[in-house]
């Protein structure tokens, strides 16, 4: 077995002992909370570094020169061994009786490890995405800036005093007077991390408008879970929806970045990301098009039935089959509009077809109907040669 397959199945091993690790602490720190938080908000969250971890062990395996593979990889190990130390240290300073071995390292782990961790995420998935690599010698500045940048805050917040976002425990290796020191240099470098994310999307942008046909699938693949990833910020900062449920979108978005960074790298299946987005689109919109209705039915159906039936039931019924019968059409039209503003080339090739087939049942003259159908496949399809064979029938 090459070198780094051997390190692939490590990598899924470390993440899952840990992973392990985490739960059988949450167990421990969340005895005494509701069994739906506990899922939700903690055990939920484990399938994302595993995710991450198993993407990237994929990718080590099948694409070890590409540097996105160990990005991810590294990610995902990071990403379980914060949670492991969060747990550790939250149980160790606030459950246990005193703490336990290596608690002080826990919590110094955890006070600084998700710097480098969602810093990663933030800024050089951006900038190597999908090719591993910056999009041209140009943006190599940024590069060395971002790793310069996340080094410094790292720094930064591995040895200062600030209150960190766990309050229980204090960072152990915090130097006390580093802080007044440090604090007027991270307040020069801590808006440098939006810019710097900034310029990152800037170079995924120009990346996009220089790429060809495969790399522009990539992309869609990768902007298709970023959009997601931003739908659940959105919502949880809004605080849409119950709490359980903004868990499970939170989970899905972040399972859809490394899921979908995976077909995009591994080239697996990437004309399947159109046919995504089209149901995207059109569920969306449809989603959002039938809750407007059924809101609107209730109000008109117990404005004009309460005075005769007093009963919010059957207004509440009327809309629900008033919905139901509006499904289908309004999916119909949706997706034509859909189609006819986002996917034009496919909608014109459709109306061609269509008519040629219209046209077809009453054509009897093979000459005609052999350049009909020419001239459809050329208009429809732009092939560089088109031909009809005809078998000639047996005498």
């Amino acid at each position: 077995m090459r070198w780094h397959r051997v390190v692939a199945v490590a990598i899924v091993a470390l993440a899952a002992a840990l992973i392990v690790g985490t739960a059988f602490m949450q167990v421990l720190n969340k005895l005494t909370s509701p069994p739906s938080d506990v899922l939700f908000g903690n055990v939920l969250f484990q399938i994302v570094p595993f995710c991450f971890a198993v993407v990237g062990a994929v990718l080590v395996w099948y694409r070890p020169e590409n540097r996105m593979s160990w990005l991810f990889a590294a990610t995902g190990v990071l990403l379980a061994l914060l949670e492991f130390v969060e747990e550790y240290a939250d149980y160790s300073y606030v459950t246990a009786p005193s703490p336990l071995p290596l608690a002080a390292v826990a919590a110094w782990l955890a006070a600084w490890l998700w710097v480098p961790t969602f810093g990663f995420l933030g800024l050089v998935l951006l900038l190597w995405f999908p090719t591993g690599n910056v999009p041209s010698r140009r943006w190599l500045p940024l590069q060395h800036f971002d790793f310069l940048l996340l080094a410094t805050l790292s720094v930064y917040v591995a040895f200062s005093d600030d209150p960190q976002s766990n309050a229980a425990y204090d960072n152990p290796l915090a130097i006390p007077g580093l802080a007044d020191a440090a604090d007027a240099v991270f307040a020069v470098v801590e808006p440098l991390y939006p810019a710097a994310a900034l310029l990152s999307v800037a170079s995924l942008v120009a990346r996009y408008r220089r790429s060809g046909a495969v790399e522009r699938l990539q992309l869609k693949w990768f902007l298709t879970a970023a959009s997601v990833f931003v739908i659940y910020l959105v919502a949880d900062t809004a605080g849409v929806g119950p709490k359980w449920l903004r868990g499970v979108l939170g989970a899905a978005a972040f399972l859809s970045l490394p899921i979908a960074s995976a077909v995009a790298i591994l080239r697996y299946r990437l004309y399947d990301i159109d046919v995504i987005i089209n149901r995207a689109l059109v569920y969306t919109a449809l989603t959002a098009v039938l809750v407007g209705l059924y809101a609107g039915g209730v109000l008109v159906f117990r404005t004009a039935l309460d005075p005769v039936t007093g009963d919010n039931d059957v207004a509440i019924a009327a809309s629900t089959l008033a919905v139901a019968a509006m499904f289908g059409p309004a999916r119909r039209r949706i997706q034509s509009f859909i189609d006819h503003r986002f996917y034009r080339s496919r909608y014109d090739a459709q109306q061609m077809l269509e008519g040629f087939a219209s046209r077809l049942r009453q054509e009897v003259d093979l000459d005609s109907v052999s350049g009909d159908l020419l001239g459809v496949i050329g208009r429809a399809v732009h092939p560089a040669h088109a031909s009809v064979w005809l078998r000639e029938a047996p005498k």
